[in-house]
């Protein structure tokens, strides 16, 4: 639940001062409170809470703090471009904001404590990334519309089977660019299809040697089950860049 709330609070952040220049961004908004200390656990379980007034963050890696207060999904990790140790070096932090501070307000103060703590500095700019445009396969497209169509979606996937209930084109670009499907590029959708959809999609993960032994690669499966297509393609997405970041934080 609370992991929704903060994604929720992310796609709904503007990132109206600081943006343009890459700057963190200076708002009325500050941390009542704040610690931000390397995590020495090593326990390799992290924690994010932000409720009630209280941030608790443990063990999470700098990329991922960088990524939740810039307001780029977990699933989106390409559209952040850095150093490689910031996936390495792990925190906690600890802080305390007024209660009826906004969601973004959070993420703005976050935002400034990274500045303040890390010195970092990003911009943002449009660059040509490998990926994979969703569009249409040459039959057209084999889709059930939803029967029970809402705003939240449900998806599944694991092992060579996904299924989802009230799916946008959207939706399942967006799912594919995860894990389960190897992918390993971003994919966009340009199938132009609007309204949600059921669907089950059943293929053979690739193995090691890179070879789908066992049945249809995710490829062909898109296309001969819902017939969909995916097309390589470079692709114009905004990448958060992070011109410089210091390993370890200032003194509390």
């Amino acid at each position: 639940m609370q992991k929704r709330r903060v994604a929720a609070a992310m796609s709904l952040l503007i990132l109206a001062a600081g943006s343009a220049h890459g700057q963190t961004a200076t708002a009325p908004f500050a941390f009542e409170v704040a610690s931000v200390k390397p995590d020495l656990s090593d326990t390799g379980v992290d924690k994010i809470r932000i409720a009630k007034g209280d941030v608790i963050i443990q063990n999470v890696s700098l990329r991922r703090l960088i990524s939740m207060a810039y307001s780029i999904p977990d699933s989106r990790e390409y559209l952040l471009s850095g150093p490689d140790w910031l996936d390495s070096e792990r925190f906690d932090i600890l802080a305390r904001y007024p209660q009826d501070t906004p969601d973004q307000g959070v993420l703005i103060m976050l935002q400034s404590l990274l500045g303040e703590r890390f010195n970092l500095a990003v911009h943002r700019e449009t660059r040509q990334i490998p990926g994979y445009a969703l569009v249409t396969g040459k039959s057209g497209p084999k889709l059930h519309s939803a029967a029970r169509p809402g705003p939240f979606p449900m998806f599944r996937a694991l092992s060579g089977h996904a299924s989802g209930s009230s799916i946008s084109m959207p939706d399942l670009a967006d799912r594919l660019s995860r894990t389960p499907f190897g992918l390993e590029r971003p994919v966009v959708e340009f199938t132009g299809l609007t309204g949600r959809f059921d669907l089950t999609l059943d293929w053979s993960p690739i193995d090691r040697q890179g070879e789908n032994p066992n049945g249809p690669s995710i490829f062909t499966a898109l296309e001969e089950q819902l017939g969909l297509k995916l097309e390589p393609r470079k692709l114009p997405l905004e990448i958060l860049i992070v011109d410089k970041v210091n390993k370890t934080p200032t003194d509390n």
